[in-house]
């Protein structure tokens, strides 16, 4: 997440590839397509403060136009990978760099940290990891960042469906606390 430090109850926008922030979408549960209640974001228009730009309201780089423009949102990038593989776009760069004079918050979501760019790691404030199916020695090799190898270790130690991990990438915490805090319960063999 790149952040400009508020933004909870500010407008938002999310590019929504799988329709699956508006009233309900279908999902696979258990072997079954199931329809599952969404987040009930509506359609994009430019007067409303919340909502999603789907495939039926133009193409990925519809929405980057739309949001190389916005001032004061959060700005979601669902299946961010559809934006970054092979590198930033120009306009993908503009949104990022202008993000604190435009006030804006940028969330790109990725479904494995092994997917994330360097680039985008480089400029980000957080990271909050769920559990994923990356190896840490590849993540060793892709970021070389402790800090981030440690936060893996620990979101894979938790249970499914635990909460996050939150990495203050500025700041060098991981849930708040310096990352020294977890290595010497490392030591101690309290952590894992």
């Amino acid at each position: 997440m790149i952040s400009t430090g508020k933004g909870a109850c500010r407008p938002c926008m999310v590019y929504d590839i799988q329709n699956e922030y508006g009233k309900e979408y279908k999902t696979l549960i258990n072997g079954k397509v199931q329809i599952v209640k969404g987040v009930g974001l509506e359609r994009y228009s430019p007067k409303e403060k919340r909502c999603r730009f789907t495939p039926q309201d133009g193409t990925k780089e519809d929405f980057e136009n739309v949001a190389l423009h916005c001032k004061g949102r959060n700005i979601i990038f669902e299946e961010a990978t559809t934006f970054l593989k092979g590198g930033m776009s120009e306009n993908i760069r503009k949104i990022v760099v202008s993000k604190f004079h435009d006030m804006n918050n940028l969330m790109f979501i990725f479904h494995r940290l092994n997917t994330v760019p360097k680039d985008i790691i480089d400029l980000a404030d957080y990271l909050i990891l769920f559990k994923t199916s990356d190896v840490e020695k590849d993540i060793i090799k892709r970021y070389d960042m402790p800090i981030i190898t440690f936060a893996l270790k620990l979101q894979q130690a938790k249970k499914d469906g635990s909460p996050p991990t939150i990495v203050n990438l500025k700041m060098e915490t991981i849930n708040g606390k310096p990352i020294e805090f977890y290595e010497k319960l490392q030591k101690t063999n309290k952590l894992f």
